[in-house]
């Protein structure tokens, strides 16, 4: 998610900035978690930076939430370049949600796919001095996922994603929530991780399917 935060006055957006969604052969690995209600706890969970597939910074939105369809900031995102061959697909966005901290922080979001291989997926931080990071994958409704040495394994339906994760993380398995419908809220795992970054960091992340020669540790 590299574009704007949805329709101006941004009633319906969420702090989602460079969140992902992957499907693999038309089952839902990773998922965006819905919107789940329009008042109370559930609004301002489903619409948080730490509910989606991206990066929080210091437990703070990249987007700061008011009432349940105003925003206080907004974050710009930025589709930097792309590029695609036979072989392999990437994209490059940034935004400038967390520029609003008293030391700025700009996170930037590089995916490299390498067809019939694996996905790289590359978090680069650029900041002055510590902050917090919490790095998020929400799985759909139904999936399952177990550890294994440098990350996990990922199972739903016929579908199995080996998910490798950097070393400087530290991860946990969550039991969250989605909304695939509006007023449906469904328990779904989250691999969570965190570390904390003094100054300029780049996370990594690898995720192969069963059929894929994906890495199985960085």
């Amino acid at each position: 998610d590299a574009g704007p935060h949805g329709t101006s006055p941004h009633g319906h957006s969420h702090a989602d900035a460079l969140g992902f969604d992957l499907t693999i052969a038309g089952t839902p690995m990773f998922v965006d978690p819905g919107t789940g209600a329009y008042v109370g706890e559930p609004r301002r969970y489903f619409r948080s930076t730490a509910a989606h597939c991206t990066v929080t910074i210091d437990e703070l939105d990249s987007s700061q939430q008011a009432a349940a369809f105003k925003w206080t900031t907004v974050a710009t995102s930025r589709l930097e370049a792309f590029g695609l061959s036979r072989s392999a697909q990437w994209t490059s966005a940034s935004h400038d949600g967390y520029l609003r901290l008293a030391d700025p922080v700009c996170h930037r979001r590089t995916i490299l796919r390498l067809v019939g291989r694996y996905w790289i997926m590359l978090d680069s931080i650029d900041a002055g001095a510590t902050h917090h990071l919490t790095h998020t994958l929400q799985t759909a409704a139904g999936a399952s996922v177990s550890a294994r040495h440098g990350g996990y394994t990922v199972r739903h339906d016929a579908a199995v994603l080996e998910v490798s994760l950097d070393p400087i993380l530290a991860p946990s398995v969550e039991i969250r929530r989605v909304s695939p419908a509006y007023g449906l809220e469904l328990e779904a795992v989250a691999i969570v991780s965190s570390t904390a970054i003094a100054g300029s960091e780049v996370i990594c992340t690898v995720f192969g399917s069963a059929d894929e020669a994906g890495a199985l540790e960085i």
